[in-house]
């Protein structure tokens, strides 16, 4: 694991979560594309504060093989998970997932317990 930040449910928080993860990816001398990630990381970031329980979060970001980053974003709001097949008919806002699903190599979304993980994976390109 290369590094766990806690998030509040300021909004600035999202700018801490940027932070945390380009400072992350760059001691983890990942070769993965730094501001994809830090982009996907920022929307899910900013996700959790919008439809969690006002908590905030954790955000997990690993690159285990030095090409692939690994980035998971956990909270303990709502009951519903995000829905690949309706995430671009929400109307205004709700396009983070666009981001994540147009931009990330993989990506998905689960339960552990009570908490509710959204996760995705950006590969270095050859």
């Amino acid at each position: 694991m290369v590094g766990i930040h806690r998030f509040g449910p300021s909004v600035e928080e999202a700018a801490a979560a940027r932070a945390f993860v380009r400072g992350r990816l760059r001691e983890a001398k990942c070769e993965a594309p730094e501001d994809d990630v830090a982009l996907l990381a920022t929307e899910l970031v900013t996700n959790a504060m919008r439809h969690a329980d006002g908590t905030g979060g954790r955000l997990e970001v690993e690159c285990p093989d030095g090409r692939t980053a690994r980035v998971a974003v956990w909270d303990s709001g709502g009951s519903d998970l995000p829905d690949r097949d309706q995430i671009a008919t929400r109307g205004v806002g709700g396009f983070g997932l666009v981001l994540v699903s147009e931009i990330a190599d993989r990506w998905g979304a689960d339960r552990v317990g009570d908490q509710k993980r959204v996760w995705f994976e950006v590969s270095a390109s050859d």
